[in-house]
């Protein structure tokens, strides 16, 4: 049955054509102003959890300890992770570092941000 047929039979139908049913990680141009509250929330909260596990401005963190900390404080892992520590580097609340590949700092900023919440 086409989609039309199906909002024409329930004009209720809470699920667009666009919705991305099929799981193959696509997103609606619908769907990302929602994600991208989500990834900014998910940033904040991983900002305040190694804020709270003693991370800083001085200290480079190691990737290991950024993604054990998101895992054990805030069940965030995989995609959901990702795409909050793109966020936050986007927001420049998270640098990469200059001399480690694997490293990552806290900015100022990001440190502001996590105590501001």
């Amino acid at each position: 049955m086409a989609w039309g047929a199906v909002r024409k039979a329930n004009p209720a139908c809470a699920t667009a054509p666009d919705a991305n049913l099929s799981g193959d990680g696509a997103t609606s141009a619908s769907n990302r102003p929602i994600i991208a509250r989500v990834d900014r929330s998910d940033a904040i909260r991983l900002l305040q959890a190694l804020v709270a596990a003693g991370a800083n401005t001085r200290a480079p963190m190691g990737s290991d300890w950024v993604h054990e900390i998101a895992l054990r404080d805030l069940s965030l892992q995989g995609a959901n992770l990702a795409s909050a520590i793109a966020y936050a580097k986007r927001e420049r609340w998270l640098a990469d570092s200059r001399e480690r590949k694997d490293w990552i700092y806290l900015t100022r900023t990001g440190e502001i941000i996590a105590r501001a919440k």
